[in-house]
């Protein structure tokens, strides 16, 4: 119990890292059963800019995945086409994790991101051979949306172990 009578961290059972989230506004602590946790206020900004800025590079993305192809005068050449997947796909990854490790505010977990990151390429692809105008659904930028998700990937992986928070197993490759 503390000097003003109101129970401490050892009598509550909570430890001592509750300590640590004490100025939050209502007194929360990540871990715990009796409410909600309340990021503070640095990190709840950061997850509302990770956010916003993962909805409007899904909306881009979108548009230019799914919408009709502008009639333009000169071919767009190939490597900057391949070169768009990439970079398309590979900051879509980056803006998903950031918005993921904002919310957790520990880690996040690559594998799960990179699944879905590749499936949602694979997808897209999919959709672009089932629309009625001129798209065409190609194994090749599967592959290289896959590529894009990879370098996106490899590069959390590195921001996490800037951080000192590497998402790995006892084998050394992230969960």
């Amino acid at each position: 119990m503390s000097a003003s009578g109101k129970p401490d961290d050892a009598d509550t059972g909570r430890g001592a890292g509750h300590a640590q989230y004490a100025g939050t506004t209502d007194g929360a602590c990540a871990g715990s059963s009796h409410g909600a946790v309340r990021l503070p206020q640095a990190s709840r900004l950061l997850r509302a800019a990770a956010l916003v800025a993962l909805c409007a590079w899904s909306l881009v993305a979108f548009v230019l995945l799914l919408c009709p192809q502008a009639q333009t005068t000169g071919e767009v050449s190939i490597s900057t086409a391949n070169l768009g997947h990439l970079l398309l796909f590979g900051g879509w990854t980056v803006l998903a994790g950031l918005a993921q490790l904002s919310a957790a505010a520990e880690r996040i977990n690559l594998r799960v991101l990179w699944i879905g990151m590749v499936l949602l390429g694979a997808l897209t692809e999919l959709l672009q051979a089932l629309l009625p105008f001129d798209r065409t659904g190609s194994l090749f930028d599967v592959f290289l949306n896959a590529v894009g998700v990879s370098l996106g990937c490899a590069f959390l992986y590195r921001l996490q172990r800037r951080r000192g928070t590497e998402n790995t197993t006892p084998r050394g490759r992230f969960a």
